[in-house]
């Protein structure tokens, strides 16, 4: 499963629509077989958040900021909750920022 989300990222990189899918299509395969798998909702909040969908990756960040963290993904959990921290300061909510931060 962490080869195909490293591969997501991979894809991501490229920067080109097609690679874009078939990121998007790998993480939406990923989410089918485990809902809660940190990396993969870290990536896919990378995705939407490079494809400017702001709101849907604010979503699959605050639904990665409810699951009880996995030591083996604590640092998908601490990116996730930066980058909501991120999202959040961008919509000049701060303290939920601040806590974002001090989560991480």
């Amino acid at each position: 499963r962490q080869h195909s989300v490293l591969r997501a990222y991979a894809l991501m990189i490229r920067g080109q629509p097609s690679a874009t899918s078939e990121a998007q299509a790998i993480l939406a395969e990923l989410f089918s077989a485990d809902e809660a798998f940190a990396p993969a909702i870290a990536a896919m909040a990378t995705l939407l958040l490079l494809s400017g969908e702001t709101t849907k990756a604010k979503n699959q960040l605050k639904h990665l900021s409810r699951l009880p963290v996995d030591v083996e993904a604590s640092e998908d959990f601490v990116r996730g909750y930066l980058m909501l921290a991120d999202v959040q300061m961008e919509a000049s909510k701060n303290d939920i920022a601040i806590r974002m931060c001090q989560e991480a």
